[in-house]
């Protein structure tokens, strides 16, 4: 199962990786493959569901500003600035803005958990000590009329509870 670890750390840098990028590209005028989101078999209708998402949290204040791109096949279908870079200052968001990112580990690696579960590497039921052998025999930390109890786990540890949060690891 070791043979998995390099390409999950292949993943999490591509995932780091991409978004810089993608950004130093578009405000170096680098071109991309475009085509319509239809040519590679997305719905335009469906895809402006994206746009009126993203409007709908801008509107609504829970965010300022987005940058939006998907592609498909190696080919960018969508991309689209709303909202503000810098909303006290009115400077409306653009396709080449930076963002700071911050506690994003577990979206970048559940992300990659999910690519990789997607080619067959594993099941939602494994157990993770089948991939971390060092996590065999740890605690689980139960919270009973608030107060926290570490016990031996009654069942094995699983991707559905580490990408669910859920597994109760004691550090």
């Amino acid at each position: 199962m070791k043979h998995l670890q390099q390409p999950v750390k292949q993943v999490c840098a591509l995932l780091l990786a991409m978004p810089l990028l993608i950004a130093s590209s578009i405000a170096q005028g680098n071109d991309f493959p475009t085509a319509a989101p239809e040519d590679v078999g997305v719905s335009s209708e469906r895809l402006q569901r994206l746009s009126n998402t993203m409007q709908r949290y801008i509107d609504s204040n829970m965010l300022a500003g987005t940058v939006s791109l998907v592609s498909r096949n190696g080919k960018v279908i969508h991309v689209e600035s709303q909202g503000w870079k810098n909303k006290e200052n009115d400077e409306p968001m653009t396709d080449d803005s930076i963002f700071v990112i911050m506690s994003m580990t577990k979206p970048i690696v559940s992300t990659a958990l999910m690519m990789l579960y997607e080619e067959g590497n594993f099941l939602l039921t494994d157990p993770i000590t089948d991939w971390i052998p060092e996590l065999e025999g740890k605690q689980v930390v139960i919270e009973e009329d608030g107060i926290n109890y570490r016990m031996s786990a009654h069942r094995p540890i699983t991707f559905r509870h580490v990408l669910s949060h859920t597994a109760g690891v004691d550090p």
